[in-house]
């Protein structure tokens, strides 16, 4: 089946083979790059999610820890403790969600469950086992703490220094295992990046080991599919050797049906064929061997009398030449004549009709100058009055001018007077309207700031009293910090009792005191501030109610001011609108005289430009009367000159036709000579040219027969080397 598969099929099976083995390869090496890359991201994933939940788990026990000192120390009542216990217990919660996130995974925290006895297993129990301890004394001091506000058990700094050296224990324990953690969290997040190193280069080698396997098979494939190709190709190109050296038994084995096989097929038809033919050639060799032998003997017997026939001709074709020869001569000189006799009569018959058409023209060139002339004269006239009339109107028109400038710098003053005074107009009615506006917002002003110091006084009677309130308050707070500082006393001294166990809560003792310190002085120091703002909201009553009186002679008089700002307006307005009437009209009036003096400096422009035109006109019509004159003496002389020309061309036309007929004459007889001899060298000529081809003929056939002769010799030569079947 392999053999019977086209060569074109083959090379395209075998491309489409690597081709596969190509696309395996790269998938292979595409999916083994994807899964390590989830490999690894999911390895960084986890352990930076595990070092995350470390650190909140550090922060969970650090906020815990606090609420539960906050619960131990000071005086606290129930609300207090119950948000510090609150608060502890969330802590306490998330601690545990963590926690137990670590050891067996939490979806919802997205958090992936670590391998069974690993490292973090043991980490995350041993955290667990200390967070029970610590839970434990965090149960005592929330009993114990609650037992005192509640009153069934006695305070007792003892037991409370005792509670507080635990939680630190177990705290520092918890914190320990803590940091243990996350150390191990980072060594495992080295490991994450030495196994994504050996993975990454696993999975390098295993892509090569692929690729060289893949190129193995592709060259195996290769090689194979080549090997049998190039086999029958050279069995072909020994076969074409053979038969390029004469070798026409030779045959090649076809057994397939590709393209191989059919070229096969084909070149032994074509070495049957050459065969046959090599001996057709060979039979036909000795038959044309005898014919060139008789044509060669016929042509030496054409050739000597084709010799003797061109001798003979060439000699009578001299004579007759040299006779034509002399004929063509004389008729070339008559012809010569002829034709300077015709060019002569053409000549001298279109320059008597030139000189005829000329004397007419010439005729008609005096009548048209005659009426230039007059035409001319009349147009120089009619130039010279225009150019009168120009100047009056240029007259007329400068005085228009200036009469038209004058009345417009007179409108342009009253129009600037116009929006002078408009413009004052304008001000003054703004002024006055501000004038009004500041009345009114005046006015305004006023009965706001009597509203503000109704309230001011009344904010400032609410403020003695609030004062006086917060005086009550300080003495509370007074005795507080009092309380507050007999207290730190009492600690400082169980502090010294307890020892170097009570050298943390002697520090707390010695900051509560410093704190109610700290507040008795600022207490102090509100009380004498809130004495000081009593005596000034007393003196403030007393100036507010001062102003209130000045405030109503304010508005009475700002009543009067508004109503007379206001007539001063309304005056105003008025003046102004008719000011303003009056600069409309005079800027109309301003356009308008504008426009008149644009035109008329446009036509005096133009007239200035018609007169100077006028000017030109005159100058160039007298010109042209010059010109006209002289024209009309050129013209008499030359109508007069044409008609002399006239008379002589006429007798020289007459004499040249004379000549011109004699010559024909002439030329008709030796024409008659030219052709009788033209007539006897053309038979000359064919019989010599007759002569010439048999000749020729004769050693071309004597030629041909001779190379024939090689010809045929060469030929057996070449066709010696054949090998054929002998039939």
């Amino acid at each position: 089946m392999f053999k019977d598969m086209k060569l074109g099929y083959r090379l395209i099976g075998s491309f489409a083979i690597m081709a596969a083995i190509v696309a395996v390869t790269g998938f292979i090496g595409i999916r083994s790059i994807g899964m390590v890359g989830n490999r690894v991201s999911d390895l960084m994933q986890t352990r930076a999610d595990q070092q995350k939940l470390a650190l909140q788990l550090q922060a969970a026990e650090r906020t815990s820890r606090v609420a539960l000192l906050e619960a131990m120390m000071g005086h606290v009542d129930t609300r207090i403790l119950a948000a510090n216990v609150e608060s502890y217990r969330k802590n306490r919660d998330i601690f545990r969600r963590y926690s137990n996130a670590l050891l067996k995974g939490d979806p919802a925290l997205g958090i992936r469950p670590d391998s069974v006895d690993t490292v973090m297993e043991e980490h995350a129990k041993a955290l667990l086992d200390t967070w029970a301890e610590y839970e434990k004394v965090a149960d005592r001091i929330i009993a114990y703490k609650s037992g005192v506000l509640s009153g069934s058990v006695s305070p007792s700094v003892l037991v409370e220094t005792r509670l507080i050296s635990e939680l630190s224990g177990a705290s520092e324990f918890v914190a320990r295992d803590i940091d243990d953690l996350i150390e191990t969290v980072k060594g495992l997040m080295q490991v994450v990046g030495q196994e994504t190193r050996q993975i990454r280069a696993s999975v390098s080698i295993t892509f090569v080991i692929v690729i060289i396997g893949a190129a193995v098979l592709a060259f195996v494939f290769g090689v194979v599919a080549t090997r049998n190709i190039i086999r029958r190709v050279n069995m072909m190109v020994t076969a074409l050797n053979k038969g390029a050296e004469g070798d026409l038994t030779v045959r090649v084995t076809t057994d397939a049906t590709d393209e191989l096989s059919l070229l096969g097929r084909d070149f032994n038809i074509m070495l049957e064929m050459l065969g046959e033919l090599v001996r057709k050639v060979n039979r036909s060799l000795v038959e044309v061997g005898q014919v060139s032998a008789n044509i060669f003997e016929a042509s030496r017997r054409v050739m000597a009398a084709a010799e003797v026939q061109a001798e003979g001709v060439s000699l009578t074709s001299s004579a007759v030449a040299e006779i034509n020869t002399s004929i063509k001569e004389v008729s070339r000189g008559v012809d010569g004549l002829s034709l300077s006799a015709s060019e002569t009569s053409s000549s001298i018959l279109e320059m008597a009709a030139s000189i005829e058409e000329v004397a007419v023209n010439v005729d008609s060139l005096a009548q048209a100058v005659d009426e230039v002339s007059s035409s001319v004269m009349e147009m120089a006239a009619s130039i010279k009055q225009i150019a009168n009339s120009v100047v009056s109107l240029q007259d007329v028109t400068t005085t228009t001018a200036s009469s038209v400038a004058e009345m417009d710098s007179s409108i342009r003053q009253v129009e600037k007077n116009a929006m002078e005074t408009a413009s004052i107009s304008e001000g003054v009615r703004r002024d006055a309207e501000m004038g009004k506006v500041s009345v009114e917002a005046t006015i305004a002003g006023i009965n706001e700031i009597k509203r503000s110091s109704r309230i001011t006084s009344e904010v400032i009677e609410t403020l003695s009293v609030r004062a006086t309130d917060i005086g009550a308050i300080l003495s509370v707070i007074d005795e507080v910090a009092e309380q507050t500082n007999l207290l730190a006393l009492n600690a400082a001294i169980i502090a010294a009792q307890a020892g170097e166990h009570g050298k943390g809560f002697a520090v707390v003792a010695d900051e509560i005191k410093e704190l109610a310190e700290r507040t008795t002085s600022s207490t102090r120091e509100i009380a004498q501030l809130i004495k000081g703002v009593q005596d000034e909201t007393a003196r403030a009553v007393e100036a507010i109610e001062l102003a209130e009186k000045s405030i109503a002679d304010g508005e009475a008089l700002s009543q009067k001011s508004g109503e007379a700002l206001a007539k001063i307006v309304t005056g105003v307005q008025g003046a102004t609108a008719q000011v303003e009437s009056i600069a409309r009209a005079t800027m109309e009036q301003a356009k308008g005289s504008q426009m008149i003096r644009s035109a008329m400096e446009r036509v005096s422009d133009m007239i200035a430009q018609v007169a100077g035109a006028t000017r030109e006109q005159g100058k160039g019509s007298d010109m042209i009367m010059a010109a006209a004159e002289r024209m009309k003496g050129l013209t008499s002389q030359v109508r007069t000159s044409t008609r002399e020309q006239s008379k002589v061309g006429a007798f020289i036309a007459r004499s040249t036709e004379n000549i011109t007929d004699m010559i024909q004459q002439i030329k008709r007889a030796c024409d008659e000579q030219s052709r009788g001899s033209d007539q006897i060298i053309r038979a000359v000529e064919d019989i010599q040219e007759s002569t010439s081809t048999n000749l020729g003929s004769a050693r071309m056939m004597d030629d041909a027969v001779s190379r024939l002769s090689r010809q045929l010799e060469a030929l057996e030569r070449g066709m010696s080397s054949f090998k054929v079947e002998n039939r």
